[in-house]
């Protein structure tokens, strides 16, 4: 099956989005402060190099999980480190996004039920396999979309530019932009899944375009959080970028306004989870020839019994320590390898091979 470039690239945007809603922005607020902008803006700056170093990476028939199968001798403790980091990325968000929904929008609701509400539709799309989330994102996109610029727009008269100030005052932006690159863009490594020649009408360019124009969207949050409560007040309110939406009113008949403007991020978690437990399916598939269906039903486990045990501390020492090295490893080093070693003899004459049956 062959994608429409923007249907792939939309797959940024909900990545971008999930990874950065919740903890990260807290974290990062903490320590880059009224910077926090300033960090964002350097972090889609790096973000350039380091989708051409991808793009790099990136085969024209093979996915990555074959490829490095090819270059690799040891390719299944390569793979594993990848596997292993997108689970954990998987229930770091899974466990975002019910906590989210636990504390803010079903607070009466026992966790376990709405852990089933979610887990549901996730298994249902992966039995359908990648085109039925394929269909639906697209639709989810225009609806967050539409919800998110009806919530900034109507926060305009409440953004107060003093709150910005002062910039580079005790804060320390060289962090915060670390944690930016490892969490947001070393992520896109997971979309190295689909060979180029699945994409139509593929180019660097364009993805480098798209992958901009979502970022700016986290700035424009970013920016509305901090110029309307500040850096103070943004860092004691539990995810502050939740309650700007508590400020919106432009409907007097609506008195939940902010709860239905928050699906858009159930749909940032849901198309994000869904698509990193595919890639893990993919990758175990690849590497240790498993039953996919079998597969999925484990990984699902996995990731609902670690959600019910994680909490608060558990979760900041995964973010600040444990997760950026594996991101940095899986995302990072082993595609630096696999770009130099992927001019290798051996790489070339499976790419032909696979290419050759793949043809037949």
């Amino acid at each position: 099956m062959r994608y429409n470039i923007f249907d792939y690239a939309v797959l940024i945007y909900f990545m971008v989005r999930s990874l950065f809603f919740n903890i990260f922005f807290s974290k990062i607020l903490s320590f880059s402060k009224q910077d926090t902008c300033i960090s964002i803006i350097l972090g889609i700056i790096i973000s350039i190099p380091i989708l051409l170093i991808y793009n790099k990476v990136k085969d024209n028939k093979i996915d990555s999980f074959t490829k490095n199968k090819s270059i690799f001798k040891y390719y299944k403790i390569a793979n594993s480190l990848i596997i292993i980091t997108t689970l954990m990325l998987a229930t770091y968000l899974f466990w975002n996004m019910t906590n989210f929904v636990s504390v803010h929008l079903l607070y009466d609701t026992p966790k376990i039920i709405i852990i089933i509400f979610f887990v549901i539709p996730i298994i249902y799309t992966l039995f359908k396999d990648i085109e039925a989330l394929y269909r639906g994102k697209v639709i989810m996109f225009y609806i967050s979309i539409l919800m998110f610029t009806l919530s900034y727009i109507f926060l305009i008269p409440n953004i107060k530019l003093d709150n910005l100030m002062p910039i580079f005052y005790n804060s320390n932006i060289l962090i915060s932009t670390m944690f930016y690159v490892i969490y947001i863009v070393l992520p896109f490594y997971t979309l190295l899944l689909f060979p180029k020649n699945t994409i139509k009408n593929f180019t660097i360019k364009k993805i480098i375009t798209y992958n901009i124009l979502f970022e700016i969207v986290i700035f424009i949050v970013s920016f509305n959080v901090i110029s309307i409560y500040g850096v103070n007040l943004s860092l004691f309110l539990n995810i502050p970028e939740y309650h700007l939406l508590k400020k919106i009113s432009f409907a007097e008949t609506l008195n939940r306004i902010d709860t239905i403007l928050s699906i858009q991020w159930l749909f940032d978690y849901f198309v994000t989870i869904t698509f990193f437990i595919y890639y893990l399916l993919r990758g175990l598939i690849t590497t240790f020839k498993v039953n996919y269906k079998i597969s999925l039903i484990i990984i699902i486990t996995i990731i609902v019994f670690i959600t019910n045990i994680l909490n608060y501390n558990i979760i900041n020492i995964l973010f600040l320590y444990i997760l950026p090295t594996f991101i940095v490893i899986s995302y990072f080093i082993i595609p630096l390898i696999a770009l130099k070693k992927g001019h290798s003899p051996l790489y070339k004459v499976y790419n032909n091979e696979y290419a050759s049956s793949n043809h037949e």
